[in-house]
């Protein structure tokens, strides 16, 4: 993050949003490759009509990256921000109606119902972390299984934030602060109200989280740093 990036989040901002797409798009080639692969990996080639959920898809790249990979599937873009929203119906015009947007609050118990589910799977990058609240993100989690069809996966392409946000400063988080392009360990949330929390948003509890949701297999399937993908599947 540079010194000209806010560090608590104004998603309803313009300026920030556009700021902060800026920022992720530095990292813009590792970052397609990374959710290219992960809408790879979904097994939806074999079903007709596949309806996927964004959830806090943002901007809309993971969508794009499912869109032209299953020309048979449908979107539901969900965001709480309106200018990511505006954002996304620019970069996703191309896909027309096989995309849906729908702003709401995941902190909001009804954005399950204006989602306007089943899906056969959900997919997540850099969402469920800026809840900021592991009992939030626990609620989610259950939401997300219940709007999925037996069979379905969750894909969540998150940040694991108790290392990096150490107040103890420890080698480990030296090493990740290198690895991670975070300077001086520091991470964009310090700031953030209620920041302490994040530091409870460990790889472990996320995992274990899933499996209370009743997510029947879970595994983080790849790590670097602070990135996580973490994988759920629901049989029944």
């Amino acid at each position: 993050m540079t010194e000209n990036v806010k560090t608590q989040h104004d998603w309803q901002s313009p300026e920030y949003v556009e700021q902060w797409i800026n920022y992720v798009a530095s990292d813009g080639e590792r970052r397609q490759l990374r959710l290219r692969r992960a809408a790879s990996l979904l097994p939806l080639a074999d079903l007709p009509h596949p309806r996927v959920l964004d959830l806090g898809g943002g901007y809309g790249e993971f969508s794009r990256q499912v869109l032209a990979e299953f020309p048979e599937a449908g979107v539901c873009l969900q965001d709480y921000s309106a200018p990511m929203l505006d954002r996304a119906r620019s970069v996703l015009a191309e896909f027309g109606p096989r995309v849906v947007y729908r702003r709401c609050d995941l902190r909001d118990s009804t954005w399950i119902e204006q989602v306007e589910g089943p899906f056969d799977a959900v997919v997540s990058s850099l969402t469920t972390h800026n809840l900021g609240d592991p009992d939030a993100v626990r609620r989610v989690y259950g939401q997300v299984h219940s709007l999925l069809r037996p069979g379905g996966w969750f894909f969540n392409l998150d940040l694991v934030l108790d290392v990096v946000m150490s107040s103890s400063r420890t080698p480990l988080a030296a090493l990740y602060a290198r690895g991670s392009g975070h300077p001086h360990g520091a991470h964009v949330h310090e700031d953030a109200p209620g920041g302490a929390r994040f530091a409870e948003l460990t790889l472990e509890g996320n995992l274990a989280w899933l499996r209370e949701a009743g997510f029947d297999e879970v595994d983080c399937v790849y790590k670097e740093f602070d990135q996580v993908f973490l994988a759920a599947h629901r049989r029944n």
